[in-house]
């Protein structure tokens, strides 16, 4: 399900936005132990684009992950924690999670 977010996104800004970035994500399994929690990133840039990388659980500590470009549009305008839950409500239809802000290194 978490893969599959970034298309929903990237299907509201059109059909030929949705298939160019469905072109240039990334998706990769790898055996790691002790993800619990299945994790969304994402990573907001000045400009027009951001990125969406995702880690879920599966089976024998296998995790999957997915990255994908998405439109910024709504997502610059956000300010705080709560925003971005309402974000997430709306566009990626996720309404139980935890957001934590995570700052920039420099």
């Amino acid at each position: 399900m978490l893969a599959a977010i970034p298309s929903n996104i990237n299907a509201s800004s059109g059909h030929l936005y949705f298939i160019s970035s469905s072109m240039l994500n990334s998706f990769d399994g790898f055996i790691h132990e002790g993800l619990i929690d299945n994790t969304l990133y994402i990573y907001i840039y000045e400009g027009d684009y951001s990125v969406i990388v995702s880690f879920a659980s599966g089976n024998e500590n296998i995790v999957w992950s997915s990255a994908n470009f998405i439109k910024t549009g709504s997502l610059n305008q956000i300010s705080s924690d709560l925003e971005m839950l309402e974000w997430l409500k709306k566009y990626a239809f996720i309404t139980d999670c935890k957001v934590e802000k995570i700052e920039q290194i420099r």
